[in-house]
């Protein structure tokens, strides 16, 4: 082959094969990491919040609810 010798592909046998949903993670942690302060804050704000509408909980039962949690103590 015209004297130039090519390096061989190496052993391709240990290449960690990631699937679909592994790549989304990846995608998702790179996502969040690059995330300021005030966005990341933003964001569990809005958890928090969907998470008391789904519990049924609104900001004026939530003061009762964790005196209650309190008083059970």
């Amino acid at each position: 082959m015209n004297g130039v010798s090519r390096e061989p592909f190496g052993d391709l046998t240990n290449t960690p094969r990631a699937d679909s949903k592994e790549l989304k993670r990846q995608r998702d942690r790179a996502r969040s990491a690059s995330l300021t302060e005030e966005q990341k804050s933003e964001r569990n704000k809005r958890r928090r919040e969907a998470y008391r509408r789904k519990k049924g909980i609104t900001a004026e039962n939530e003061s009762i609810v964790t005196e209650n949690e309190h008083a059970v103590q």
